[in-house]
């Protein structure tokens, strides 16, 4: 069965390092964290964040956010906000986060 042009591009890409990880300088798995978010559960997502950042509460906070110049969503829209993701990661899911408060 022949593939289609986009399900081998499709196909290639999940061979292949996200962009933004790539350009990430600690290659964090962003999209990982965003998942887990997206997920609500916050606290794998700053986990996830950690991984290869033990310093993720910080430099999270001062990075020059790369990931987002190589977003591939901004081929339709708009990048992905990885960096105020990864904030809220943190805010909300360390270990000395005040719990969330269903609306």
């Amino acid at each position: 069965m022949a593939q289609t042009a986009t399900q081998e591009i499709l196909a290639k890409t999940w061979l292949e390092q996200s962009p933004c990880r790539v350009a990430c300088p600690v290659h964090t798995d962003a999209q990982g964290y965003i998942w887990l978010i997206a997920q609500g559960r916050f606290v794998e997502a700053y986990e996830k964040a950690r991984e290869v950042n033990p310093f993720v509460s910080t430099l999270g906070r001062v990075c020059a956010h790369p990931c987002e110049t190589e977003c591939r969503r901004a081929q339709v829209d708009k990048a992905v906000a990885i960096c105020a993701l990864k904030r809220f990661a943190v805010d909300k899911g360390r270990p000395d986060s005040p719990p969330i408060e269903k609306a």
